[in-house]
């Protein structure tokens, strides 16, 4: 992405109010709801019983987590509107740590967990997640590379361990 795209982006959203009041709901809102629905999954999940989905609920995403949070401190890579010297369309105070996406991972994992439950919810939880990672593009905090990177990472993560086993 250039600078000039990455400007006329923002200033066109910017200039847009009923679009951007609307994105700055869905970037406040939505993460938030992942981060209500994941403690549900996991007191539902205890109220069956101890088992191995119930590890793998509590621990896979822990996980992912510990490691797009280890990633991002080592790649250190500078957020777009430090890149291109301007304001995001939302504020953020962070320069660094832009790759991957941790909104988007851990989206993405609390919507791969979703899967435990059944197809839809885990699909649902999907259509949220990608919203998330879009809304962190929108809104100028991240590079689409780093929320690409923040979903793949938790996709595959997510397949394995609650899809596959």
């Amino acid at each position: 992405m250039s600078k000039k795209s990455y400007i006329k982006r923002i200033e066109k959203l910017r200039s847009k109010d009923s679009i951007f009041k609307i994105l700055k709901i869905l970037y406040k809102v939505l993460p938030l709801v992942m981060i209500v629905t994941y403690p549900i999954m996991i007191i539902i999940k205890a109220l069956e019983g101890f088992s191995l989905k119930l590890c793998f609920l509590i621990f896979v995403p822990a996980c992912t987590l510990i490691l797009v949070t280890l990633l991002r401190k080592y790649i250190n890579r500078e957020r777009p509107y430090i890149k291109f010297d301007t304001q995001p369309l939302i504020a953020k105070k962070a320069t660094g740590e832009s790759f991957p996406s941790r909104h988007t991972a851990s989206a993405f994992i609390i919507a791969m967990s979703g899967f435990l439950f059944s197809p839809i919810i885990g699909i649902l939880l999907l259509l949220i997640a990608i919203i998330i990672g879009l809304t962190r593009i929108l809104a100028g905090v991240h590079f689409v590379t780093d929320v690409l990177a923040g979903m793949g990472i938790s996709i595959l993560i997510g397949f394995v361990f609650f899809i596959l086993i």
